[in-house]
């Protein structure tokens, strides 16, 4: 992926006429290749709404789907985990980080068991797409602490059940989430604790986030991925 990366993308870059990119970051990033501004069109990516929303917390529970990669930043998410269980010991719910194994695995295990309880904490490889389904539907909340992303789609999945999400604070995630997400700073945890005591207790926060990210989702939707797109090719056609 690095070689990719480092020598094909710009060549690639080079010769083609128009390049679309998922996000203004992206965006930004394929300028520092050397791109012209005036060959790229900025066209998210899409969802499609499937189900109502849910309109009430089933449980405290939390979800993470991020695979142990470095740029995923899970020891971000345990030590936030660490501060909700120091803050708020009555918190009954479980955090599920579903994803493969990677380089931050032994570091991922270690902070899990020097927690309180880390029987809170569930490390799951995968899960069928159902038995995921009905987990983003009866979580309390989608945290991701990437440090690095060109979009997060998972963040739109949830948005797209009417679950509310809690995201690290980096360029991408605002660009998309300013008004629909509650945003933590990577520090000891107290942010990433203090946004889910915020949801444990305020209905309000709870129900404007699940309303607001389910319409952000309705926006971002496949079908005006498609048209962009298709117009792009079209005006290229002329």
């Amino acid at each position: 992926a690095w070689l990719r990366y480092r020598y094909w993308q710009p060549r690639h870059c080079k010769v083609a006429t128009r390049l679309i990119a998922i996000s203004r970051y992206v965006a930004d990033q394929l300028m520092a290749f050397g791109v012209d501004s005036s060959s790229i069109e900025v066209i998210p990516n899409g969802i499609t709404i499937k189900r109502p929303r849910v309109v009430s917390p089933e449980s405290e529970d939390l979800l993470v789907l991020a695979r142990h990669d470095v740029n995923k930043n899970l020891p971000a998410v345990l030590r936030g985990v660490a501060q909700l269980q120091r803050i708020n010991p009555e918190w009954k719910g479980v955090l599920r980080i579903i994803g493969r194994q990677g380089r931050q695995s032994s570091i991922v295990r270690r902070l899990r068991k020097e927690l309180t309880n880390p029987k809170q904490v569930k490390l799951i490889d995968a899960m069928p797409d159902q038995e995921l389904l009905t987990c983003i539907r009866s979580s309390l909340a989608l945290i991701s602490a990437s440090s690095e992303e060109g979009f997060d789609y998972p963040v739109l999945e949830a948005k797209a059940e009417g679950i509310p999400t809690i995201l690290s604070d980096i360029r991408v995630h605002r660009e998309f989430h300013q008004s629909s997400s509650l945003f933590f700073s990577d520090d000891d945890g107290t942010g990433l604790a203090n946004n889910v005591h915020a949801l444990l207790v305020e209905n309000r926060i709870w129900g404007d986030l699940s309303r607001n990210g389910f319409s952000l989702a309705k926006q971002l939707s496949v079908e005006a991925q498609q048209t962009a797109i298709r117009n792009q090719l079209a005006d290229l056609l002329k």
